[in-house]
């Protein structure tokens, strides 16, 4: 295969993943857009977030085009203007840049092996990085006259806590995920405890059971000392989903007296769950660790005597 044959293959691939990003972050603004009550048309859940960071962590900036193509799409088939569109999808595609960019530089790791990996992710892709969005975002609809300067400050921390909630609910599982399938399968009771743990948080946001919220939190705090985190994180999105359903149809503990105060509190209860799952998953896995390198050095210890007393 020559040089220039390689080339263009290794561009068809490139573009090829760039145009499936594209669709597949289309597909979950489209989604997203579903939890917007302002005449902005600005979300409370932004899940295109936490994929566009987890493919440039992933892939590398070379798909950065498929995140501005498709951050483009979604706001265009929105009803936006086309420059403000435009600027809207510079935005989104900046601040997972710049995400991407920081943490590579302060040499995280994908596989989030280490404590401090997940430290850095919550730090700097999930409550950093969306500020470069949410203040390009904002200022572009406050150019294009899509509400009044009043209005900027609420506007700029929905738009931020969107990003950092899409960051928190899908990048770690994204990113994790084909490192810990391949290592050993999970131990029965854990099996179970993802059983239970769904199922409770299936129950609880389904029924109006503003107690069971606090029930759920706190098997999901117990799940997570005990759940890989792959396991912790696939159960946090998806009783979220349930959650976000419950709020949409106007049922559940989250379900308030309008949808504007529904998705505040949706949206609050996402970044707190899903922050508290990450937070519990690394101090525990950092005591694993910690637990770990305690018994090799008990076992160094124990052939050193071993050897000095012959």
């Amino acid at each position: 295969m020559t040089m220039a044959s390689a080339s263009r293959r290794r561009l068809a691939i490139d573009l090829g993943l760039s145009l499936g990003l594209a669709v597949v972050y289309f597909l979950l603004a489209r989604i997203s857009m579903l939890f917007s009550v302002h005449s902005a048309h600005v979300s409370y859940i932004w899940l295109p977030a936490g994929l566009a960071l987890a493919a440039l962590l992933a892939g590398g900036p070379r798909l950065i085009f498929g995140v501005a193509l498709g951050a483009f799409a979604a706001e265009y088939s929105d009803g936006s203007a086309l420059l403000p569109a435009l600027a809207i999808a510079l935005g989104n595609s900046a601040s997972a840049f710049a995400g991407a960019w920081a943490l590579q530089r302060l040499s995280f790791s994908r596989s989030l092996e280490h404590p401090r990996h997940l430290l850095m992710l919550t730090g700097v892709g999930a409550f950093a990085a969306p500020i470069v969005s949410a203040t390009i975002g904002t200022s572009v609809m406050l150019w294009s006259a899509q509400f009044h300067w009043g209005e900027w400050p609420p506007m700029w921390a929905t738009w931020w806590a969107a990003d950092a909630l899409g960051v928190l609910l899908l990048t770690p599982l994204l990113l994790a995920w084909p490192v810990q399938r391949a290592g050993p399968p999970s131990r029965p009771a854990a099996l179970a405890l993802s059983a239970l743990q769904l199922a409770v948080g299936v129950c609880v946001f389904m029924l109006h059971t503003p107690a069971g919220v606090y029930i759920y939190l706190t098997l999901a705090v117990i799940g997570a000392m005990h759940i890989p985190l792959t396991g912790v994180m696939l159960i946090n999105l998806l009783t979220f989903s349930v959650a976000a359903l419950g709020v949409l149809v106007g049922v559940g503990p989250l379900a308030g007296s309008s949808l504007h105060d529904s998705l505040t509190i949706l949206q609050t209860y996402g970044v707190v769950s899903a922050l508290a799952a990450l937070l519990v998953s690394a101090l525990t896995a950092e005591r694993a660790q910690a637990e770990a390198q305690r018994r090799r050095s008990l076992e160094r210890f124990q052939q050193l005597n071993a050897l000095s007393a012959d």
